[in-house]
């Protein structure tokens, strides 16, 4: 029993430091700001050759 009670607690304290990681990404930086543009300018070029093509 005393192994289940060391389990439960390491497995608490991992769930917390994964949730305090998650919580801590929440702001974009600019390499993923810089990529979200890069994929709008792409898609964007995608319709446009679709829009040639019909």
């Amino acid at each position: 029993m005393h192994l289940l009670k060391r389990l439960l607690l390491i497995a608490t304290a991992l769930l917390f430091v994964f949730s305090l990681g998650v919580a801590g990404c929440k702001k974009e930086g600019p390499a993923e700001s810089l990529g979200k543009k890069v994929d709008e300018t792409a898609e964007k070029a995608g319709e446009k050759l679709d829009d040639l093509k019909k």
